[in-house]
């Protein structure tokens, strides 16, 4: 389920020869018993070498770019684990007074925590699969007598088919869905190497089933994500319309790009929202959700458009999300809070922003912090 590219090799070596470098300069530094101050300021050196700020300019420097996230998130699983078990050895061993020396073992606990919680973030978390289960309310008009189940399946952003993507298409049918979405972030690949690695994905997502079909958008990092559906059965829905019968009422299903704004996806935009017709349910599959933003509002500022729901992905809930603040970050233009996920209102518009199911597989970490990965149930309508 984890996957690894050079890039992570080269750097964890990177990473190990640094923190053994730093723990061997520590050592020799405890030849002699230190005073307090002094204990204080080996950790915070340790704190600081933590950061690496001169590899992130190296790393700039050598091309490696956006990969050197990676770098500061192995060294804040590694280089804290070697250090502070040196460190707290090396200040036991040289007779310190008893207050120090618990606050050498407070210290190395402290700074050792960082890596059983990369593990946590990297081999356990992004693999604890919720269900989310959300009721969406409609007019009367168009509630129908039948609650029609949708399921969203984002981001599942994968590099290829293991017993993860497995599990979640096994979830996704045991929902038993009238209709499944795709918000784009399929397949994540290379694009030299893209085509000639599809044919897991096709099939996979040709094993994808529901009455009224399965329907996709492209997200960002699908290099080809019209290649990718075709032969599937998955229907490719890149700025169009279509209308397609489920249970007692008619979906009118409109599908845009990650650039929402277009001319194409514009025209998408306006004909979901005159269009005739009062009884059918009117969705905008977009892979960015701010794409909820294109949508009409009144001269006052209230929604008056006819689209009864975004459904999106794309910010993958942050990724990490921090107790008492949320995502550090998101990528969208929407306040943190509705994208971290959920169905929420933008000036009365709304908006489902789903966390997905799999991670950034190139430049960041592939880790989740309380951000669990999701498959969604929205259940329609219905009396």
């Amino acid at each position: 389920m984890f996957y690894a590219t050079w890039h992570d090799f080269a750097l964890i070596l990177l990473t190990l020869v640094v923190s053994l470098g730093m723990a061997w300069t520590v050592w020799r530094r405890l030849e002699e018993t230190p005073k307090a101050g002094e204990v204080l300021a080996l950790y915070a050196s340790a704190a600081c070498g933590i950061l690496a700020v001169p590899s992130f300019a190296l790393l700039q420097y050598m091309g490696v770019g956006f990969h050197s996230l990676r770098w500061f998130y192995h060294t804040g699983a590694v280089v804290p684990a070697i250090v502070s078990v040196v460190l707290s050895a090396g200040l036991w061993r040289r007779g310190l007074e008893p207050w120090a020396r618990r606050l050498a073992i407070a210290l190395g606990v402290f700074f050792f925590s960082f890596t059983p919680l990369a593990v946590h973030m990297t081999f356990i978390a992004p693999y604890q699969l919720e269900i989310e289960r959300v009721r969406v309310s409609v007019p009367d008009e168009r509630a129908g007598e039948e609650t029609i189940r949708v399921v969203v399946l984002a981001d599942i952003q994968t590099r290829g088919i293991t017993s993860w993507e497995e599990r979640v298409l096994d979830e996704v049918h045991a929902l038993e869905p009238d209709i499944i979405l795709i918000p784009g972030d399929v397949l994540q690949l290379p694009r030299d190497v893209y085509a000639q690695n599809m044919g897991p994905m096709k099939d996979w997502l040709g094993r994808l089933r529901a009455p009224a079909g399965v329907w996709m958008v492209s997200g960002d990092v699908d290099v080809d994500a019209r290649l990718l559906a075709s032969g599937t059965g998955v229907e490719f829905i890149d700025d169009q319309v279509r209308s397609v019968r489920v249970r007692d009422r008619e979906v009118t299903l409109g599908g845009v790009t990650i650039d929402y704004h277009s001319a194409e996806a514009n025209d998408v935009v306006r004909r979901l929202e005159t269009a005739e017709g009062g009884r059918d349910i009117r969705l905008l599959l977009a892979h960015r959700p701010g794409a909820v933003e294109t949508l009409s509002l009144s001269r006052l500022g209230k929604a008056e458009t006819r689209i009864d729901l975004v459904v999106s992905g794309h910010t993958h809930g942050g990724q990490i999300v921090v107790p008492g603040f949320g995502p550090p970050v998101t990528m969208s233009t929407l306040e943190r809070h509705v994208a971290s996920g959920g169905l929420h209102e933008v000036g009365g518009r709304r908006v489902y922003v789903s966390r997905g199911v799999g991670m950034e597989r190139m430049g960041a970490p592939q880790v989740r912090f309380n951000c669990p990965p999701e498959v969604t149930l929205l259940e329609i309508g219905g009396r």
